[in-house]
């Protein structure tokens, strides 16, 4: 069933990217994830196993606050622009 929700999707992602050249990158980033998500149990017990998962987690997570952080930041300035104005 996987397999073929999979090539359904690669399928469909394939006639868009003739349409439009914008849908060559997202079947680039499907197919990308499609690789890294079949070899996630091997990365997985591989990142385990020399300790570098909690490591790995925690970078992330610094990513993510500071990605939330600049949004913040970013709507207060254009509130604050917003009633200069």
């Amino acid at each position: 069933m996987t397999n073929i929700l999979l090539h359904t999707a690669v399928t469909t992602l394939y006639f868009l990217a003739l349409i439009n050249p914008i849908s060559k990158v997202s079947m680039l980033a499907v197919l990308l994830n499609h690789v890294v998500m079949t070899f996630s149990r091997q990365v997985s017990s591989a990142l385990v196993r020399f300790n570098l998962l909690g490591a790995l987690v925690r970078l992330t997570g610094l990513v993510v606050m500071t990605i939330g952080t600049q949004m913040v930041l970013a709507g207060i300035s254009a509130w604050q622009f917003q009633a200069l104005t």
